[in-house]
């Protein structure tokens, strides 16, 4: 485990921001759902990250839980 600096992936596509998540380091990435009709992110590749906690820039421990918040809107 090392610390690593979450990259911006806001605006991005979510199989994309994952991607980069995953090839940054971070092994516990989760994809949740800001839309109220599409609660379930099934296909990354469908959806736009609108959000990333913690926030971008921030150095974390690579196995810390990092959550993408997505819309298919």
């Amino acid at each position: 485990m090392r610390d690593l600096e979450i990259p911006d992936v806001d605006g991005k596509n979510g199989a994309i921001a994952l991607d980069e998540l995953e090839r940054a380091g971070f092994t516990n990435v989760q994809a949740g759902s800001a839309d109220e009709q599409d609660t379930v992110v099934l296909n990354a590749a469908n959806w736009k990250v609108v959000s990333i906690e913690p926030s971008a820039g921030e150095t974390i421990p690579s196995d810390s839980t990092v959550v993408l918040t997505m819309t298919k809107q």
